[in-house]
C-alpha cells in the first residue's frame, strides 16, 4: 500500500497510528550483533533512539527476531541526531536522514536499510550508530559486493594484500590523492617527507603505473579496501 503514489495516506495513517503526511520522517533499522542476548527489546531500543533524535511520533515494525524497522516523525526535524549509543546487549542502529511526506517515509527507510547493509558488509565499520550520510558512497559502491571486491583487487593489484605494509601504502596513497602534496601528506600522517616520497615510489612500483593514472578508479579502490577485508594477491 505504501509503495503506491496514489496511496490513501489518511487511511494508512489511521491503520498505522502514525502520521505519514504532514511530517518529516527518520527511518531506522535496529539489529543485534551476532552472539548477543536475544532477550533485548529491539523495538524499545529503536523507539528510544528515535525519541532521542527528536521524533514526536514513532512507528516500529518487527521484521525478525534479530532486527526491526522503525520510523520517527516530527513537523520540524532537528539539525543533528545522536551519534553515541550506550544501549547494552549489542544493539546497533542504522538510520537515514529526515525527509518529508510519503516519499520521505520511503526514502529514509531505504537509506536506513542501506546503512545496515553496509555495516554488515564492512566489519571495519563498528560504530553503534551508522549514519547513512557517512556511508552513502559505500552504499552505492557495494550494491554488488562481489564486483566491488573484484574491482578493488584489479585496481590495487599486490597492494590489495592484507598485510601491514600494504595497508601503510594504501593509506599513504589515499592521502596523496586527496591532498596532491607529499608535504601535506607528511604533515597529516606525522611522517618525514622522505618517508612519504619513498612510500609513493614503492606504490607506483607495485602498481606498475604512475599514481596520476586512473586517479578516480584508484581512489575508489582504496575506499573499498578501507571498508571491506582486502583480498590477498595471488602468488
Amino acid at each position: 500500500m505504501l509503495t503506491r503514489d496514489d496511496a490513501d495516506t489518511d487511511r494508512i495513517s489511521q491503520r498505522l497510528r502514525y502520521p505519514v503526511t504532514g511530517r518529516n520522517h527518520l527511518g531506522v533499522v535496529a539489529w543485534r550483533e551476532a552472539g548477543t542476548d536475544a532477550a533485548d527489546d529491539l523495538a524499545e531500543a529503536a523507539a528510544a533512539w528515535l525519541r532521542a533524535a527528536g521524533a514526536a511520533e514513532v512507528l516500529v515494525l518487527n521484521r525478525a527476531e534479530s532486527a526491526v524497522w522503525a520510523w520517527g516523525a516530527t513537523p520540524s526535524p532537528p539539525r543533528s541526531v545522536p551519534t553515541d549509543w550506550t544501549h547494552s546487549g549489542g544493539v546497533r542502529i542504522g538510520h537515514g536522514t529526515w525527509h518529508p511526506g510519503l516519499q520521505g517515509f520511503r526514502l529514509t527507510h531505504r537509506e536506513a536499510r542501506s546503512a545496515e547493509h553496509v555495516a554488515h558488509l564492512c566489519p571495519r565499520i563498528d560504530s553503534r550508530v551508522v549514519d547513512y550520510r557517512g556511508v552513502d558512497l559505500l552504499a552505492v559502491l557495494l550494491e554488488n559486493p562481489e564486483r566491488a571486491k573484484e574491482f578493488a583487487v584489479r585496481e590495487l593489484g599486490p597492494l590489495a594484500a592484507d598485510d601491514e605494509r600494504s595497508r601503510e601504502l594504501r593509506e599513504t596513497i589515499r592521502h596523496y590523492l586527496e591532498l596532491c602534496s607529499p608535504k601535506a601528506v607528511a604533515e597529516r600522517m606525522f611522517l618525514a617527507r622522505g618517508t612519504v616520497a619513498y612510500r609513493l615510489r614503492q606504490a607506483e612500483q607495485a602498481l606498475e603505473r604512475s599514481l596520476s593514472e586512473r586517479r578516480l578508479q584508484l581512489w575508489t579502490a582504496l575506499v573499498l579496501a578501507d571498508a571491506i577485508p582486502p583480498v590477498p594477491a595471488e602468488r
